[in-house]
């Protein structure tokens, strides 16, 4: 596959344009620009051969998990919940539908209005019709547990997990391909470093700097001979009196250990720029450490 292709690729990955589907023996296959397949298959044409549509088996599945799967993935790792009744609003606005009119169907029908309800879903059109489908499901992930969702849809769980995520890694790859051509060799192996570069990479900001700090630290205690300091401040004091630190290199260890203090003690949020600050500083104080600078 050429790098065009596979850029191509990952886009439509990372756009949600994908499906898997599972054959009758259990083997899996995927749809990789899945709305175009569906939009041929829909004028009854694919890759310009005539098919028969009743000859597909199985139906569309959803672009992206259903809301309380996704809230239930999400808090599998105590992640950020998005607002989902906000998000189909604006998607319904989006598409043309109107939200006035799929939220008063949907007051009609929790409220057990009996014929007001099915003379509110009367006057949907079809397009607002599955919007009602969705508005119900964004509101029952608004308002129900996530355990509730896993023990509901059990059965789609796995499946939603594993688009979810590639859905999700998908769309850090672009990202990561721009942070890697940013970086420079480095001519010595450090795990703790090339921990720190991956979690920055892959936009994991706290990670990366409590782990540049602890590069730091440990080389710093190498090269000093210190086993136990009572501050970072000691540490760095040691390692100038020593000759270790020069130049700028003193600033930005304590740099490091500043921002490592305000993630770990103050619970800080750092952007991607401020993590990547202090990976560089990192990275360029255990190379002068290590006689490399």
């Amino acid at each position: 596959m050429s790098p065009e292709f596979f850029r191509e690729v990952i886009d439509l990955i990372a756009g949600g344009d994908w499906e898997r589907h599972t054959t009758q023996d259990g083997k899996n296959f995927y749809y990789v620009g899945a709305n175009a397949f569906w939009q041929s298959l829909d004028s009854g044409r694919v890759l310009g051969q005539e098919i028969q549509v009743g000859g597909i088996v199985g139906e569309k599945p959803k672009a992206r998990p259903r809301p309380q799967l996704e809230k239930h993935i999400r808090a599998l790792v105590a992640g950020p919940q998005p607002n989902y009744l906000e998000t189909v609003k604006a998607r319904f606005v989006k598409a043309g539908l109107s939200v006035q009119r799929i939220e008063a169907a949907c007051g009609q029908l929790l409220g057990d209005k009996g014929d007001a309800a099915v003379g509110a879903l009367r006057e949907l059109t079809d397009g607002e019709r599955e919007g009602l489908a969705e508005y119900l499901e964004a509101l029952l992930a608004t308002e129900a547990p996530s355990v509730e969702a896993a023990e509901e849809y059990r059965g789609e769980l796995e499946f939603a997990c594993q688009k979810f995520y590639l859905w999700e890694l998908a769309g850090k790859y672009k990202k990561l391909l721009r942070k890697l051509g940013r970086l420079s060799p480095l001519p010595f192996e450090d795990r703790q470093l090339e921990e720190a570069t991956r979690c920055w990479l892959y936009g994991f900001c706290r990670a990366a700097i409590v782990l540049s700090a602890s590069a730091l630290e440990y080389n710093l205690k190498v090269v000093t001979d210190v086993r136990r300091v009572d501050s970072y401040r000691d540490l760095v004091a040691k390692a100038k009196e020593q000759g270790k630190l020069t130049g700028p290199y003193e600033a930005q260890a304590m740099q490091v250990f500043q921002k490592r203090n305000a993630v770990v003690h103050e619970a800080n949020d750092p952007r991607s720029e401020e993590a990547e600050e202090v990976l560089l500083c990192a990275r360029c104080v255990v190379k002068s450490l290590l006689g490399s600078g």
